[in-house]
């Protein structure tokens, strides 16, 4: 029998792959407001700059420097964004659970996604911790990196 931890973090790395993204994301077990940090940084719940307005120059705000709260915009949930990867990623492939805690309700997963024929994204070689209550996602910590091209296609797990 699976775990609950392992099934909501097997879940949430398939809905990453191609267009089964678009629906699955709507139905993925989580917690309202769900965190996710990539790399030490939190990409959920940030404020974003607004882009900038035609004929200014990159990264032009009001006066004083910092966008008006009508020109931020907050970077949602951790499923927010999931559009992106419909034509980023062909395949999650070599998925792996290797250390699950049910207790403390952590699943650790690994996997490698895949790119497109044809696209110029290096595929990357992506470990998540999922922070699981109640068999939904509470929180994300992702620790990703980009593979050069003549690495060999595996995880090391």
């Amino acid at each position: 029998m699976l775990s609950m931890c392992v099934v909501v973090g097997d879940a949430y790395v398939s809905s990453c792959e191609g267009v089964a993204v678009i629906t699955a994301t709507l139905s993925l077990p989580r917690v309202e407001g769900c965190e996710r940090v990539e790399n030490g940084v939190r990409v959920t719940h940030s404020h974003m700059p607004p882009p900038p307005m035609a004929g200014a120059t990159a990264g032009a705000t009001a006066a004083g420097g910092a966008p008006t709260a009508a020109q931020e915009a907050l970077s949602g949930d951790c499923v927010a964004g999931f559009e992106a990867f419909a034509h980023s990623i062909a395949s999650t492939d070599l998925r792996r659970f290797p250390l699950v805690d049910e207790r403390a309700g952590v699943v650790m997963g690994t996997t490698l996604f895949h790119r497109p024929p044809g696209s110029t994204l290096r595929r990357n070689l992506l470990t998540e911790y999922f922070h699981v209550r109640q068999g939904r996602i509470a929180a994300i910590y992702a620790a990703m990196y980009y593979l050069p091209p003549e690495a060999a296609d595996a995880t090391g797990w």
